[in-house]
């Protein structure tokens, strides 16, 4: 009975975030397996766990997040489902060409064909427990489909929890919150993925970002997106006339960038892998239709990779995306 009591008072515990000062749109998160700034988290119950004599938080667990307020003293528990290996998607992948097939028939097949977009974005921070499930799901998801653009964005908003993300940038805050004010989220959260800029979602598990992916190309199969070609620092774009303008970004890039070892924070003590980490995002022109061709004055760096975006307003669809070669 005294071990009964035990368990009974422990499961009463309040499990919650640090409080910090941070913007008030910051809100509670309803999605599952994600963080929010300012939000209590525990790990979840089964009714197995409910039975046993025993209390214990396994490092597999998801990680939960509650909203109900707790006047008791907080206890920071920082845990994370692990990722499934294979992912199952509805995008082709990538076919063999056929070396018979000539250069004009290429070009022509080009200009007759539209271009399926293909850009997942993952908002994500080294200081959130609940990232590397769903970064670790996106890498694999680029490895598996090389048609994939995976752009990553650390964010800066959970700097405040011990550990300041070294990739961090407060334009990628930004641009989190416009994509928030156009899916009508109550306000931002990581991990967060984007697809086309059409669906969004968590991304923790391969069954959850399947249904990201396959919503976001779904969402643009049936439009005529631009063409974009990329040569050198020359960008080609062309399409039919739109109603109203796309802005052009110039994206740069890491690939991949060193493991970072997290000395402090939710992850501490591990070492996290990165890929395509963005190092800056900058509109450099806008499309309305038509054959327009833009020139990048800038050389490319050594260890950085180049992409440009064709995106409809802050936050909006994205219908263009292509590497810089």
């Amino acid at each position: 009975m005294a071990i009964i009591k035990d368990i009974l008072r422990i499961r009463s515990l309040p499990f919650r975030r640090k409080s910090a000062d941070l913007p008030p749109d910051l809100a509670p998160c309803n999605y599952g397996g994600c963080c929010r700034p300012n939000q209590a988290f525990l790990p979840p119950i089964s009714a197995t766990t409910s039975k046993s004599t025993s209390f214990s938080s396994s490092s597999d667990a998801s990680t939960v997040r509650s909203t109900s307020p707790v006047p008791q003293p907080a206890v920071v528990i920082s845990s994370f489902s692990a990722p499934v290996q294979v992912p199952i998607l509805s995008i082709p992948k990538p076919r063999k060409r056929n070396h018979q097939t000539t250069t004009a028939t290429t070009t022509a097949a080009m200009g007759q064909k539209k271009t399926k977009v293909a850009l997942v974005e993952i908002f994500q921070s080294q200081g959130c427990s609940s990232c590397p499930p769903a970064n670790s799901n996106v890498i694999q998801l680029m490895n598996d489909y090389p048609g994939v653009l995976l752009l990553t964005y650390e964010v800066t908003y959970w700097d405040y929890l011990g550990w300041k993300d070294s990739f961090g940038n407060k334009e990628f805050d930004k641009r989190q919150r416009d994509y928030a004010a156009v899916f009508g989220n109550d306000s931002v959260f990581t991990p967060q993925v984007v697809v086309n800029g059409r669906a969004d979602g968590v991304g923790n598990t391969f069954k959850d970002l399947n249904k990201i992916v396959s919503q976001g190309v779904m969402a643009a199969a049936n439009e005529d997106l631009a063409r974009l070609e990329t040569e050198g620092n020359s960008i080609l774009i062309s399409g039919e006339d739109m109603d109203i303008s796309a802005d052009v970004h110039l994206v740069r890039y890491m690939p991949k960038p060193k493991d970072v070892d997290i000395k402090r924070g939710e992850n501490a003590g591990r070492c996290l892998p990165h890929r395509n980490v963005v190092v800056d995002i900058k509109k450099i022109g806008e499309w309305k239709g038509g054959s327009i061709v833009f020139n990048i004055g800038e050389e490319k760096e050594e260890g950085i990779e180049r992409a440009v975006l064709l995106q409809k307003g802050r936050g909006g669809p994205v219908i263009g995306a292509a590497k810089l070669v």
